[in-house]
This record gives structure tokens, C-alpha cells and sequence, in this order.
């Protein structure tokens, strides 16, 4: 019994053993030739994903300035147009006669204006003419009284000269008579003649003197004439003058009438010619307005907010705006990138575009500009970005729907 229990026993002890073993080489087995567990490759995200919208960046919007009439509209909203397509059809009646109107006014006002200095010239030419005549009349009478002054206070005068000469011997002859007759009176107080003949050389004395006394009053009447005709002139160079001066004046006043009418009408002419440019520049120098049609001025565009219908009054006074053309040349995708991506977003990066129509179609563009601030959309924090359509075409409508894809 004791030998079977230490038997068993050694078996027992053997059993353990070999079962350590045998355990412990399985563990190490299993630790060298367990597989390495090695990272796991994340998945790299070279693009951002955006919702966008077709947007034209321009239109261009046709109005007129003026008052017209709409005869005939020859477009329907959202029609495509090309450049030189006529849009409208208008009535420039009345623009044209107010145009027609202000170029006879303007031919009347420069005739006007030429026959108002034409007639001036004529009246200041006849004014001048007779204010050379007055002054050269009034200098002669000026110089004809200084001399007749000189030759009246000198006695210088031909006849005052001639009398005074005459004076001069007819008082010779009367001191020689004079003296004569005292003889006389002497030899008749001695007897040596007689009464008679004292008498008759007497009357000869008589005689003398009052051919003196004649040729004295002679001499102050014609003194006296002389200053009469001072006076007289003296009075004709006033009138004269007081004429010349009225001359000057209407001169004056003429020169300055026709300043002040030839100013009113050049006033009056560039008045017209400034209408007349104005009128012009509103018929004329629209480009998208060829005579009384109204043209698309710009290469390809869409027809928008057509406002007017046949037989609608336009222009200033009413409704100006016609319609909005589409600038399809300015055509764009507007993207909405959150504001999560906006990071990673450069200019210039290439992009792929989707529209919802037609998930089989795709076009390519870049980004053209990251706005500058961030909008509030339903819940959603987004930034604005423009992107190029460089591939665009007529399948792309404006406002169409579309996903974007962007190169990082």
C-alpha cells in the first residue's frame, strides 16, 4: 500500500513536470512567432466638397432717359441673345422733332446773332464816321475862335488893320487941319482974310474931324462885330461839343447794346448747343440704341426683368428701365465652403463642378476669390467663394444647382 502510494506519487511528480514543460514551450512559441500589429493607414482627403450656384456676375442694364413710346418688343424673359439682336422696336417722334426743333432754333439764333453785330457795326461805323467829322469841325471852329481872339485883343485883323491905318492918316490930316485953322483964326483976327474964307477952311476942319470921329465908330462896330462873332462861335463850338459828347455816348451805349444782345444770344446759341448735345448723346451715343431699335450691345446674354409690353410710354417722367441682359462672358459658380474648409481653400486651386440637372456632365474651373467675410446659413457658417467655369456651355443655366469640388 506504501509502495503504491509513492509510485503514484512519482508518477504524479513525473505528470507535472512534463506537463510544466511542455506549457511553457507552447507560451514561448506563441510570443516569437505572434504577428506584429502594425498602424492603420488613414484614408488622405485631397479635395473639399461644396454646394454652389450658377451666378452672372454682371448685367447690363438698358434704360433710356427719354421720353418714348414701346412699338414692338421682340424678346421674352430668359431668352438667349447675341450681340446686335434687336430687343425692342420704339416711336422717336417726339425726341426727333424736339432734336429738329432746337437745330432751327440754333440756325435762327446764330442768323439773329450775325444781323445783331452786322447792324451795330454799321450803326457804330456811321456813329464813328460822324463823331470824326464833329471833332475835326469842332477843332477847326476851336482854332478859328483862339485866332479870332488873338487878332481882336492884337487888333491884328486885315480890316481892323485897314481902318486903323485909315485912322491913323485921317488923324495926321486932322492935326494938320486943326493946326491950320488956328492960323486961319490968327490972319482973320489981323484981317488978313476974310470971314468967307475962314468959314469955308472950317468946314473943311468940320469935315476932318468927323472923318476921324466916322473911322473911330468904325473901328468899335467892327471891334463890336468882331466879339459878336467870338460869342457865336463860342455858342456852335458848345453845340459841337455838347454833340460830340452825345456821339460818345451813343457810342458807348451802342457798343454796349450790342454786347449785351450779342451776349443774350450767344448765351441763347450755346444754351442750344448744350440741349442739342444732350438730345444727341440720349439718340446717338447708347451703344445698345441704333436708330429707333433697341440692340444687344454685348457678346452673349439672357434676356432678365423684361419690364415693358407694346404700346408702354417710357423715359424720364415714367419708368426708365427696359430690361437687364445676363453678361454670359461673367458667368461663375458661387460656392458655399464651410467655414471648417475654408482653410485649405487657395486661390487659383483647380475645381470640379456638377450640376444637380446632369450628374453625367462635369466642368472645370478655379477659384477666382475667397470672400473676405463669413454668412450665417440656416444654422451654417459658410464663406462665399468664386470659382471660374473655364469649360462653360449652354447646358449651364444661370441660378442652376451645383456640387463643387475643390483641389486642395
Amino acid at each position: 500500500m506504501r509502495f503504491f502510494t509513492k509510485k503514484t506519487l512519482i508518477l504524479a511528480i513525473l505528470i507535472f513536470i512534463v506537463v510544466t514543460v511542455v506549457g511553457c514551450g507552447d507560451k514561448k512559441s506563441k510570443e516569437v512567432t505572434a504577428p506584429v500589429n502594425k498602424p492603420v493607414e488613414e484614408n488622405v482627403i485631397n479635395s473639399i466638397e461644396a454646394f454652389g450656384t450658377v451666378e452672372i456676375k454682371e448685367e447690363r442694364t438698358i434704360g433710356l432717359d427719354f421720353s418714348a413710346r414701346v412699338e414692338d418688343v421682340r424678346v421674352v424673359e430668359g431668352q438667349k441673345v447675341s450681340k446686335g439682336d434687336v430687343l425692342l422696336i420704339l416711336s422717336l417722334t417726339e425726341m426727333m422733332e424736339n432734336l429738329e426743333n432746337k437745330k432751327e432754333a440754333l440756325e435762327l439764333a446764330k442768323k439773329e446773332l450775325e444781323s445783331i453785330k452786322e447792324k451795330s457795326d454799321i450803326n457804330i461805323k456811321d456813329l464813328q464816321a460822324e463823331l470824326k467829322t464833329q471833332e475835326s469841325l469842332y477843332q477847326q471852329d476851336k482854332e478859328k475862335l483862339a485866332r479870332k481872339e488873338v487878332e481882336l485883343k492884337e487888333e491884328s485883323s486885315a480890316d481892323i488893320k485897314k481902318l486903323l491905318s485909315e485912322i491913323e492918316f485921317a488923324k495926321r490930316s486932322y492935326q494938320k487941319v486943326k493946326k491950320e485953322l488956328a492960323d486961319k483964326e490968327h490972319l482973320l483976327a489981323v484981317g488978313a482974310i476974310t470971314q468967307y474964307e475962314f468959314d469955308q477952311f472950317e468946314k473943311k476942319y468940320d469935315n476932318e474931324e468927323e472923318k476921324l470921329v466916322g473911322l473911330e465908330i468904325s473901328l468899335e462896330k467892327l471891334k463890336e462885330d468882331k466879339r459878336d462873332e467870338i460869342e457865336e462861335l463860342e455858342k456852335a463850338l458848345e453845340l459841337k461839343e455838347n454833340k460830340i459828347v452825345s456821339l460818345k455816348l451813343s457810342l458807348k451805349e451802342n457798343r454796349s447794346m450790342m454786347e449785351k444782345d450779342s451776349l443774350a444770344k450767344e448765351i441763347e446759341i450755346k444754351n442750344l448747343e448744350s440741349d442739342i448735345k444732350v438730345l444727341e448723346d440720349k439718340l446717338f451715343a447708347k451703344s445698345y440704341l441704333k436708330g429707333n431699335k433697341v440692340i444687344v450691345d454685348i457678346d452673349q446674354g439672357v434676356v432678365h426683368n423684361l419690364s415693358v409690353v407694346d404700346g408702354d410710354i417710357i423715359g424720364s417722367d415714367y419708368k426708365d428701365k427696359l430690361l437687364d441682359i445676363m453678361d454670359l462672358s461673367t458667368v461663375i459658380v458661387e460656392a458655399e465652403v464651410p467655414e471648417e474648409f475654408i482653410k485649405d481653400v487657395k486661390l487659383g486651386a483647380e475645381a470640379t463642378i456638377v450640376p444637380l440637372a446632369d450628374s453625367n456632365r462635369e466642368y472645370h474651373g478655379k477659384v477666382m476669390r475667397i470672400s473676405n467675410m463669413a454668412i450665417k446659413d440656416g444654422g451654417e457658417t459658410i464663406v462665399l467663394v468664386e470659382i471660374s467655369i473655364d469649360d462653360y456651355d449652354d447646358f449651364l443655366l444661370p441660378s442652376f444647382n451645383v456640387d463643387v469640388e475643390i483641389v486642395k
